[in-house]
């Protein structure tokens, strides 16, 4: 019986270790397409730039 008890609690810290490990898992995983999804907003973001920079040349070259 006393085997049983502590084959029991062994297995349930068991699963509260792969329980714990698969959260740290999916918190790299968010933490890994955040910093993709804030490359590409930083990308865009450059690119708008750039865009209104032409644009505004544009305007200049158009109104002279």
């Amino acid at each position: 019986m006393f085997y049983f008890i502590l084959i029991v609690r062994c297995m349930s810290l068991m699963l509260n270790c792969y329980s714990f490990l698969h959260k740290c898992f999916l918190l790299l995983e968010a933490k890994k397409l955040a910093s993709q999804y804030q490359k590409e907003e930083e990308k865009c973001n450059s690119g708008m730039e750039t865009c209104e920079e032409v644009r505004e040349k544009a305007e200049e070259a158009l109104s002279a």
